[in-house]
């Protein structure tokens, strides 16, 4: 039986009698962080152990409970003198929290943070490493007989989502800031950074620790990093095709999706290429001096399949995004299929194993955080349907050996392994789920946090309704919003519409000021916007209260990092001189009043194959930096390149290379 632990009430932290001497000689040493780390209260964990009668300030090593070779994400497992905790970044909250995994689960205490967490790292130091997002900072928190406290912080590169260490260097993967900084486990100082594509996510290291594996929420790669001479190799994830998927003839769909549509005409999908999506985690199962890396992924295919016999290429125009929409979803396997990449270390070459089901227990369309056990099985979050998912991973394909796992809360985002059991953090719904890998059906308990049980407020639907992958009422075929806008983002890809080809726009912190919306501009508000684009999916719709909660979710999603660049620099300076010089004309249409864009539509002669209209709206350059390709067909690979080749856009062509690098750093300043 499913059964809830309810919080305990607990007395206020209690503050160090140095805390307010610590806090005021910092204060005028002018080192605001001291200050504000020394003034920190220690939460009690008096429910779990005794406090010794030795120096309350003397911390004590966390000891393993869990392997915890794979990357971090937002749980992390320990044993505080025996005792066995769970960890938890709490992003809504800006806090670590701490559960007993006792005989009588229970939540024990919080811990603030300076801001918001992205992951959470036991390390071999005993300390846990904690990712800052939005602060671009690791913290390392020691555990004392009085709580959890920080003892040191280390600036990294924007946006810190994901660590992996060996026993002295801490790897620190940042998203936005696409790049890999190694810090040093006994000083905490910076040691090494190496530039990566868009939007790393998550990293492993190989048996030998001489290698680290990077996985991408866009671009289709696997980046693999030899540590010895920092080079980067990328490694295409992209399929040619499928093989063609099984009967579904327990298939119930709707709207254009129906099972009275009429029969399709024979595809042929071993011809229809796929981009692999979703890199936000990976996992590591040792096998000797050699390995296997496991990276859950969606593979998305952005056009129609082709006929039998059909080798031109595939319509840029059709009734939906990514395909048609009459014929049944038979008629194309669907867009976004479930599949978990696998490479061995000796040998270096990627397989994937594709899940032959579209839609079911074991679909996977949102994964988010991985786990190898003792025993070869690899168990994977899955974001969208709130469940959990395993795969052999000892099999040559190991989707052939998948099964799905029990339910989990809402929002897992994750999961680690104790001996038999599996635990699960749900970050939507805040509750730490444990359950036997055995079964696998029925969870053992489900313990809240420290919040009392009250109605979710609207951005907090609106959240859920983004991530769902089973809501007809969204897609007809199992996308959600998050599958091609992750973390309110854009996927980098190009898809195939009734208006023609269109790359997917960023959203988190581009819409307040920036209307109309669509590459032609042809809806005056978000929630029109989105009415097409769930009719364009294949979707019902939302009623009035669900899409008010979409709305509002979107209206408030956290936009990228501010760029870590100083926007005063010399290039930057100049670089805005050339903007809005006469010559470019850049800001006679990208003006800085309104997200830099004058929310109008011009033909400046970009119209491709397919397209049914000539004249696009101005994009926003917020952001701008992070967000390749370019152009609403995405032809240029580089911002870069858009200056280079688009003379009827702006005269940026006949730039000097001086002045085309200002322009740039200004670009990617915005």
């Amino acid at each position: 039986m499913l059964r809830s632990v309810k919080t305990e009430s607990r007395p206020p932290p209690k503050i160090h009698m140095d805390a307010a001497r610590n806090f005021r000689a910092a204060h005028l040493s002018e080192d605001p962080m001291r200050a504000w780390l020394l003034a920190l209260p220690l939460l009690s964990l008096s429910s779990v152990v005794r406090a010794p009668a030795t120096d309350p300030l003397e911390p004590v090593a966390l000891t393993a409970l869990d392997e915890a070779s794979g990357p971090s994400h937002t749980l992390a497992l320990g044993r505080f003198r025996g005792e066995p905790l769970a960890f938890v970044a709490d992003e809504d909250r800006a806090a670590v929290l701490t559960f007993s995994l006792a005989k009588e689960p229970h939540f024990v205490a919080r811990t603030a943070l300076p801001s918001k967490p992205s992951s959470i790292r036991r390390l071999g130091s005993g300390e846990l490493a904690v990712t800052l997002r939005d602060q671009a900072k690791v913290v390392f928190l020691g555990a004392f007989a009085g709580g959890l406290r920080i003892v040191a912080s280390t600036d990294v590169c924007a946006e810190p989502v994901s660590t992996t260490s060996t026993d002295d260097t801490l790897f620190v993967v940042c998203a936005w800031g696409h790049a890999m900084d190694t810090v040093s486990i006994r000083t905490h100082a910076r040691l090494s950074r190496v530039d990566l594509p868009r939007e790393p996510r998550a990293a492993v290291l190989d048996q030998e620790g001489e290698h680290v594996y990077v996985s991408h929420a866009v671009g289709s790669r696997l980046s693999i990093v030899d540590r010895a001479s920092g080079q980067v190799r990328a490694e295409d994830l992209g399929v040619a095709g499928l093989p063609a998927p099984p009967p579904r003839e327990d298939f119930i769909g709707f709207g254009s999706f129906g099972m009275n549509d009429p029969e399709p005409p024979p595809t042929d999908e071993a011809h229809r290429p796929r981009t692999a999506t979703q890199g936000f985690s990976l996992a590591f199962l040792p096998a000797g001096t050699w390995g296997r890396v496991f990276l859950p992924e969606v593979l998305v295919s952005t056009t129609p399949a082709p006929r039998k016999g059909q080798r031109e290429a595939p319509p840029m125009r059709t009734s939906g995004y990514g395909g048609d929409l009459s014929g049944g979803i038979a008629a194309r396997r669907g867009s976004s299929v479930p599949a978990l990449a696998t490479m061995q270390t000796y040998e270096g070459k990627v397989r994937h194993a594709p899940s032959t089901e579209v839609r079911g227990t074991s679909s996977c369309l949102l994964p988010r955080a991985a786990v190898t056990t003792g025993d070869g099985r690899v168990l994977v979050t899955c974001l969208g349907s709130d469940r959990v998912v395993e795969y052999n991973g000892l099999a040559d394909d190991p989707d052939a050996h998948v099964r799905g796992l029990t339910g989990v809360g809402r929002g897992p985002t994750g999961i680690a392994v104790v001996g038999d059991e599996a635990v699960v953090w749900s970050s939507f719904d805040r509750v730490l789920t444990r359950f036997e890998l055995a079964s696998g059906l029925e969870p053992r308990f489900q313990v809240a946090s420290d919040e009392k049980e009250r109605e979710p407020d609207p951005f907090e639907v609106g959240r859920r309704l983004f991530h769902r992958t089973d809501s007809f009422n969204i897609s007809g075929d199992g996308r959600a919003c998050a599958s091609c806008h992750p973390d309110g983002r854009d996927d980098g890809l190009v898809w195939s519409s009734p208006d023609g080809p269109r790359q997917t726009p960023m959203l988190a912190g581009r819409l307040a000021t920036t209307a109309p919306f669509g590459w032609t501009g042809d809806a005056a508000t978000v929630r029109a916007h989105l009415k097409q684009t769930f009719a364009r999916l294949g979707g019902r719709g939302l009623d009035d209260k669900s899409l008010y909660a979409l709305l509002t979710y979107v209206a408030k999603m956290a936009p990228p990092p501010a760029p870590s660049a100083p926007a005063a620099s010399e290039a930057v300076t100049r670089g805005k001189h050339v903007f809005e010089s006469y010559n470019t004309g850049c800001s006679g249409c990208h003006g800085p009043g309104r997200g830099y864009t004058d929310g109008e539509k011009h033909d400046v002669g970009s119209a491709a194959r397919g397209d049914a209209q000539r004249s696009f709206e101005t994009p926003s350059l917020h952001a701008v930096g992070g967000t390749a390709p370019y152009f609403h067909d995405g032809r240029f690979a580089s911002l870069d390149d858009v200056l280079r080749h688009s003379p009827q856009m702006a005269d940026t062509s006949a730039l000097s290379p001086g002045e085309r690098g200002d322009l740039l750093a200004f670009l990617e300043s915005l």
